[in-house]
């Protein structure tokens, strides 16, 4: 397997709660791979993106990266029970913003 095709791996930690600091951590191939994910969707002015990558234990999943045009009615990624998303109605949770994108 070249180092090309060796997968990435990229780990998300989303803020426990209000304050709270997320993470990415990443290996150095992901973090090229984000970024030129990134530079390619300010050149291309795209708003949705996806990369394929890994998590260490070698399970592999589809990160979407999405321009944020909703405001206060993204729901909050917080993982505290109290901290919780608790708004009803119109908020909006990023899985329901992912266009179907060919790999």
């Amino acid at each position: 397997m070249t180092e090309k095709e060796k997968p990435t791996t990229i780990h998300l930690w989303s803020n426990y709660a209000f304050h709270e600091e997320g993470y990415i951590i990443c290996d150095k191939a992901g973090l090229l791979q984000l970024r030129d994910l990134l530079n390619k969707m300010v050149l291309d002015n795209k708003e949705q993106g996806h990369i394929k990558t890994t998590c260490n234990d070698g399970e592999g999943y589809d990160l979407h990266v999405i321009v944020c045009k909703m405001g206060g009615t993204i729901a909050v990624p917080y993982t505290a029970d109290y901290a919780k998303e608790h708004r009803e109605g119109s908020v909006v949770f990023p899985w329901m913003q992912v266009d179907e994108v060919s790999p």
